[in-house]
């Protein structure tokens, strides 16, 4: 696995930590962990779905396999659908609430919430290890 230069904000740290079992690729990036921008969310979820099968079924081919402009021109709605999803997906997986607000989260805002569930991800593709 790539050296990873792990944050000392304790929530981006514990993503880099989780996520880092899974995949190299995209790079955990403090940048951009500190404010994740959705198509990053994509992409980590891609590569978690690629390593574990987690969360299979949940997601169509019109958002697993959307290119960078197919992202960068989803709607506000779609965006906010799409992290919503992925908010109940991993909570329902890891049996536990994650305080997270979609529409929030397509802004930009409440990033350690966004971490949240993206260790949220990680977590439940261990369980299916």
């Amino acid at each position: 696995m790539a050296e990873i230069k792990f944050s000392e904000v304790k929530w981006i740290r514990v993503s880099q930590e989780k996520l880092s079992k899974f995949f190299t690729k995209p790079k955990l990036a403090e940048k951009l962990l500190r404010k994740p921008p959705v198509r990053y969310v994509r992409d980590i979820l891609n590569s978690i779905l690629r390593a574990s099968g987690f969360p299979q079924g949940v997601f169509t081919d019109l958002v697993i396999k959307a290119k960078p402009a197919d992202i960068k021109a989803w709607t506000r709605d779609q965006k906010v659908g799409f992290l919503y999803r992925l908010h109940k997906a991993v909570e329902i997986a890891v049996g536990r609430t994650i305080e997270f607000s979609a529409e929030k989260a397509s802004q930009g805002a409440e990033p350690e919430n966004t971490n949240a569930v993206l260790q949220g991800l990680a977590d439940g593709a261990s369980l299916l290890k």
